[in-house]
């Protein structure tokens, strides 16, 4: 009796530690990933490359092996990289977050509407999706993740709500059909070349809440004609307008203390500029080939 009661335990160990083992089951055609087994939360996994067509994320998956069902709280990292996926349906107020690569080189996906559950979007969330010509960022999203758009070349408008605080590194580099963006109010800085190489991108507007303009933020912008630049803004970073060969006339407001190196190198339509009495330090080159 010993004997069977010692083997039934031993049975049980195992079967428990075969369900802790138990992080990752597939459901709906999506891997999802135990996040946590205490709350019952769970992310989207990471995909196999030959998923394609329209995919649906569900809010409340079944794991097939326990018959447990969880609550999905994000889309996980790398989830959908380099998938062929044409297009998501999120759930509806359960996703807080977007990882890290979550839909990276998603090059079929064409449209999107980020639920308004989400605050964050992950570092190049969005890389390279250069068929994605329109994206919807709700009220929710506090922060944009450094290259989270960069390349999508399709994309023709994007409008940062007024949750956003800070616009990162890269985030839209070489957005190259953006040909407008709004920036609101509550975006105090814009990372290093956050619209760089955005050719198509013809006047900006940059809000009284941003205090710098940090390096390459609109280089090779070279279709952008006007940029209005507010008395909130301190510095301008080294070679901030460099190559925005179709810009004419820049007014630099009296709040501006230092202009970076090359921030309007080979600006060659440049034909006035006005530099405030505040500025106490101009970079090397600043001017440089503006004719």
């Amino acid at each position: 009796m010993r004997k069977q009661g010692l083997f039934i335990l031993l049975l049980l160990m195992y079967f428990c530690s075969m369900m802790r083992a138990q992080t990752s089951f597939t459901y709906g055609g999506l891997n999802y990933t135990v996040l946590s087994e205490a709350d019952c939360t769970a992310i989207v996994g990471k995909q196999d490359a030959s998923l394609s067509g329209d995919v649906i994320i569900r809010a409340k998956p079944v794991d097939p092996a326990t018959g447990l069902q969880y609550t999905v709280v994000a889309v996980g990292e790398s989830a959908f990289l380099d998938t062929k996926i044409t297009s998501v349906e999120f759930p509806t107020g359960v996703i807080k977050s977007i990882g890290t690569s979550a839909f990276e080189n998603c090059t079929e996906l064409s449209s999107l509407s980020i639920p308004s559950s989400v605050t964050s979007i992950g570092n190049e969330a969005f890389r390279s999706c250069n068929s994605l010509t329109s994206v919807t960022i709700p009220n929710s999203v506090t922060s944009i993740g450094d290259y989270a758009f960069w390349a999508c070349s399709s994309l023709t408008s994007v409008t940062i709500p007024n949750s956003v605080t800070s616009i990162g590194e890269s985030a839209f580099w070489a957005c190259s059909s953006l040909t407008s963006v709004t920036i609101p109010n509550s975006v105090t800085s814009i990372g290093y070349a956050a619209f760089s190489r955005c050719s198509s991108l013809t006047s900006v507007t940059i809000p009284n809440s941003v205090t710098s303009i940090e390096n390459a933020a609109f280089a090779s912008c070279s279709n952008l004609t006007s940029v209005t630049i507010p008395n909130s803004v301190t510095s301008i970073g080294n070679e901030a307008f460099a190559s925005c060969s179709s810009l004419t006339s820049v007014t630099i407001p009296n709040s501006v203390t230092s202009i970076g190196y090359g921030a309007f190198y080979y600006c060659t339509s440049l034909t006035s500029v006005t530099i405030p009495n505040s500025v106490t330090s101009i970079g090397n080159g600043v001017f440089a080939s503006c004719n």
